[in-house]
C-alpha cells in the first residue's frame, strides 16, 4: 500500500501560567524531541524494506523480506522556526519539511490542507500528532481488514486505535501499581448505541462498537474515506472552535463530524493500539492508602 503520514508539529514555550500542552513547556523539551524522533523514525522501522538479518553460517548480512513493508511517506507539518526537526536526530530524508506561515496552535488544521492536497496519490492517508507512536507492524492491515468487511454493513464506519501511555520512562512512584493508561477510555457513562460488529482474527473474535471516546491523537482514511472527510465543516477550518480546545480538535472533530467512529470494544483493547509518547495522565494520578488510584486533575474547571 501507498500511505502518507503528516505531522503537525510545534514546540514554542509559553510562560508557566499560560502553557496548557506539553508543547508550550521548555519542561518537555526533551520528552517532546524523543517522542517526535520515535513518532517518524519507528514509521520507517515498521514498514520499510530495508531489513537485514546476520547469515552466521556464511557470515554476511543478507536482505530480509519485509511482510509488512508500505511505500511511506512523511511530512511533518510545521510553523518556520517553531519546531524541534533540528533536534531530533532523524535523517532528514526520512520526512519532507512542510513549513506553513500561520498561528501555531492551528497547525493541525493546515495539516489537514496538506493532506487534502494529495488525494487520488494514496491508498491510506494518516494524520499522526507529534507524540504519537505506532508500535504494531500490521496496523495498517487491520485497518484495511476492518475497512473491507464493517464499511459493507455501515458506509460510514471508522476505526479508531486505542491510544495509550506507559510507566515506561517516567518517574512517578505509583509506577509500580499502574503500566498502563488508556486516557481516552470513555467520555460516556456506557456504550455509545447497541451496534456490535465482529471480525474473525487469529483463532478468535473481535469486537467493535461505537466509541466511547473518539480521539486518539489521529485518524487514518483511506481514498473513500478521504473523500467524505472532506465534506466535515471542521476540516481545515477552525471555524466556531474554541480556541482553547483548538489543538486537540483537529485530531477529532472532522471525523466525529463525517463518520461512524468505532474501536475495539473494552474486551479487545489490544487490538489496535497507538502509544501517547508524552505521557500525562500520569501526572494526574495518585494512589491512595488502600491501593485505589485516584484521579487529581490539574484543570480548573470551575469556571
Amino acid at each position: 500500500m501507498k500511505i502518507l503520514i503528516c505531522i503537525p508539529h510545534f514546540f514554542e514555550t509559553a510562560p508557566a501560567n499560560k502553557a496548557r500542552y506539553h508543547s508550550e513547556r521548555e519542561d518537555k523539551r526533551q520528552e517532546k524531541i524523543r517522542g517526535l524522533a520515535k513518532c517518524i523514525g519507528i514509521l520507517h522501522l515498521l514498514f520499510g524494506r530495508a531489513h537485514i538479518g546476520a547469515n552466521h553460517r556464511q557470515r554476511i548480512f543478507e536482505e530480509v523480506p519485509n511482510e509488512c513493508a508500505h511505500s511511506v511517506t512523511v511530512k511533518v507539518v510545521t510553523v518556520p522556526e517553531k519546531h524541534l526537526l533540528s533536534e531530533i536526530g532523524i535523517p532528514s530524508r526520512l520526512y519532507e519539511h512542510v513549513p506553513i506561515n500561520a498561528d501555531p496552535r492551528h497547525i493541525g488544521f493546515e495539516t489537514h490542507k496538506v493532506i487534502r492536497s494529495h488525494a487520488g496519490q494514496y491508498d491510506y492517508y494518516g494524520y499522526l500528532e507529534d507524540d504519537i507512536v505506532i508500535h504494531d507492524p500490521h496496523f495498517f492491515c487491520k485497518l484495511d481488514y476492518f475497512n473491507r468487511n464493517v464499511t459493507s454493513a455501515d458506509s460510514k464506519a471508522l476505526l479508531q486505535p486505542n491510544r495509550f501511555e506507559s510507566f515506561l520512562d517516567t518517574d512517578k512512584v505509583h509506577s509500580e501499581w499502574v503500566y498502563k493508561i488508556y486516557p481516552d477510555y470513555t467520555y460516556s457513562d456506557g456504550p455509545v448505541g447497541d451496534v456490535i460488529h465482529t471480525l474473525d482474527y487469529l483463532g478468535g473474535r473481535v469486537q467493535f462498537e461505537r466509541a466511547r471516546a473518539p480521539h486518539s491523537g489521529c485518524f487514518f482514511v483511506n481514498e473513500a474515506q478521504l473523500a467524505a472527510l472532506d465534506q466535515a465543516p471542521t476540516f481545515g477550518s477552525i471555524e466556531g472552535i474554541d480556541d482553547g480546545m483548538v489543538l486537540d480538535a483537529a485530531a477529532t472533530l472532522p471525523i466525529d463530524q463525517a463518520f461512524n467512529v468505532y474501536k475495539s470494544t473494552q474486551r479487545d483493547m489490544n487490538f489496535l493500539q497507538v502509544e501517547h509518547a508524552a505521557p500525562g495522565c500520569f501526572d494526574q494520578m495518585e494512589i491512595a492508602k488502600d491501593g485505589s488510584v485516584i484521579w487529581n486533575h490539574p484543570w480548573d474547571e470551575s469556571g
